[in-house]
């Protein structure tokens, strides 16, 4: 090899260069030093940037997540409130207590009119009602001398089936006196309801015929039909 400061050719094993006195291999190793430590910074960099993208990578997942999750318990807290619109159109959909309740339309009073005759126990073995007093408060159910019962309207339960609206409620019906005794109240099923001539309907459940029998209808007293 050569020496780096003269010039002459020196053996590989020589540590000084015999003509100039100049230590063999310094350069080489300051160069080499030189370019491992420049390596190492450069690898030092690249790292740091590596981490630096890692980070604002992870970063920006965690804001995604947190933005995610910000709208999904907004959107549950929407749908959660129901709007005024939906609770005016429940409102309107829904019939109220007192709508579901009512029974105005028989209200007022009601004077037998005719018995409905037929071939079946109700018929025969009751005495209709002559007259019905039937206010907000309740119906009294009157013989020609004396209340027979009095209901109060918490205890009429009314339906409409087939377009008709029944109340039902439970009261008492003399029966018709014979030989063997003499007239006696029985609690009875009893249901009331407008027909197509505006006259009250009033029929009545028994066991011995097992279906409801009208027996009897009513008009207001002040109606001539």
């Amino acid at each position: 090899m050569f020496c780096q400061g003269c010039g002459k050719e020196i053996s590989d094993d020589t540590k000084f260069c015999p003509s100039c006195g100049r230590p063999v291999g310094s350069v080489d190793a300051q160069q080499a030093r030189t370019t491992g430590s420049s390596e190492a910074k450069g690898s030092n960099s690249f790292n740091n940037k590596i981490l630096l993208i890692i980070g604002i990578a992870v970063i920006a997942v965690l804001l995604v997540v947190i933005m995610v999750i910000f709208k999904g318990k907004k959107e549950e807290s929407v749908s959660d409130t129901p709007s005024e619109t939906s609770a005016e159109n429940t409102e309107t959909d829904l019939p109220s207590e007192e709508q579901a309740t009512s029974y105005d339309d028989i209200i007022g009073s009601w004077k037998r009119s005719n018995n409905v005759t037929g071939d079946n126990y109700a018929s025969w073995a009751y005495e209709p009602i002559q007259l019905l007093e039937i206010s907000s408060q309740g119906i009294l159910g009157n013989a020609v001398t004396e209340t027979v019962y009095s209901v109060s309207a918490k205890d009429v339960e009314n339906k409409t089936e087939g377009g008709i609206t029944y109340h039902y409620f439970t009261g008492e019906m003399r029966t018709k006196p014979n030989a063997d005794n003499g007239a006696e109240r029985l609690k009875t099923e009893i249901r009331l309801y407008i027909n197509e001539d505006g006259k009250l309907c009033y029929e009545i459940y028994t066991p011995q015929d097992k279906d409801w029998v009208l027996i009897a209808r009513y008009r207001h007293p002040d109606s001539d039909s």
